[in-house]
């Protein structure tokens, strides 16, 4: 998967890091799951099966994976969304 940050730098791999402006940074974590329709990211505030939900809070850095998806996860998936990656948030939804 190639990743495009806010300065138009590109990068492939697993994981992407890119600093923007104010040494703030956006973190994405790959995940290839669902259809081949619509690609979509998912908020680290909601469940998806496999993946720790870390809401980025350092407090939940070593959170367990999460045991199922969450419901508006489930439905993407219903409708052939295709998940791609979860990225970071402000702390707690805090921003």
């Amino acid at each position: 998967m190639l990743f495009t940050g806010p300065d138009g730098s590109q990068r492939a791999g697993n994981e992407a890091l890119f600093s923007r402006g104010g040494g703030m940074s956006m973190f994405v974590k790959t995940l290839n799951l669902g259809g081949a329709g619509p690609a979509v990211a998912i908020k680290d505030s909601i469940d998806v099966a496999g993946v720790p939900t870390q809401a980025g809070s350092q407090a939940l850095a070593d959170a367990a994976p999460a045991a199922g998806h969450a419901e508006v996860v489930e439905r993407l998936l219903s409708a052939g969304y295709r998940i791609t990656g979860k990225v970071t948030m402000n702390e707690l939804a805090f921003g």
